[in-house]
């Protein structure tokens, strides 16, 4: 599928708005999905092993938690603001075969998802482990089922490289800056890990043409009978 543009472009805003979008409409019914769908291997593998049955539900992402571009603040962030997910299309290169037509642009364009996840000190290390290896799966569930993002790209190519960071231990800060002092005061530990999923979409834009697109040639100096 090629799009019909009037000026040429990368669409790189375009394009990370378009999956952010993806993202914000569906991740958290997605979300749901998978919990359900990990149910029964959960209880399976506390069964196998003798341990206790510990439900592990990935949280839902709150509406101020989907970020546009690149937030590196956000390993900093308070444990308000996880679990969040970040959407950037970052570079975009020209297609194979994108020399051969005058009126059409093919791009492939770098797309990046980065997620992280939090469990709180008593639901464990396991845990944010599992939400961290879950929450890929919903967002990579949610962009498959979406591969023009909703008409912008012509589709994925290929599939998706997918990571988890190692896991972080935090503690927030308690109090104000004013009552903190020299030594801050700090609240109950908690975890978080980081996800990352990197996509190449195919972006086919065709410019319109107006009239005859046939130009004769011309040779400047001569005259009609001179040809």
């Amino acid at each position: 599928m090629s799009l019909l543009v009037d000026t040429p472009s990368a669409g790189l805003e375009e394009i990370q708005r378009s999956a952010f979008f993806v993202l914000f409409d569906t991740l958290n019914v997605a979300i749901a999905k998978v919990n359900d769908a990990w149910v029964a291997s959960d209880e399976s593998f506390a069964l196998h092993t003798g341990r206790p049955f510990v439900p592990v539900l990935t949280e839902a992402v709150l509406p101020d938690n989907f970020i546009e571009g690149h937030r590196p603040s956000l390993i900093e962030a308070p444990i308000d603001n996880y679990p969040n997910v970040s959407v950037m299309a970052y570079r975009a290169s020209p297609g194979p075969g994108s020399e051969l037509y005058d009126h059409q642009e093919k791009y492939r364009v770098n797309l990046v998802v980065e997620t992280m996840v939090k469990a709180t000190e008593e639901e464990g290390e396991s845990v944010c482990n599992s939400r961290a290896k879950r929450m890929v799966q919903a967002v990579n569930t949610c962009l498959m089922d979406n591969p023009t993002l909703g008409g912008v790209v012509s589709g994925f190519d290929g599939t998706p490289t997918v990571s988890v960071t190692e896991l972080f231990t935090r503690k927030d800060r308690g109090g104000d800056a004013s009552s903190r002092g020299a030594r801050a005061a700090y609240g109950p530990s908690w975890f978080w890990q980081g996800g990352r999923l990197e996509y190449v979409v195919r972006k086919e834009a065709v410019m319109p043409t107006h009239g005859n697109d046939f130009r004769a040639p011309t040779y400047e100096g001569l005259s009609v009978d001179q040809i």
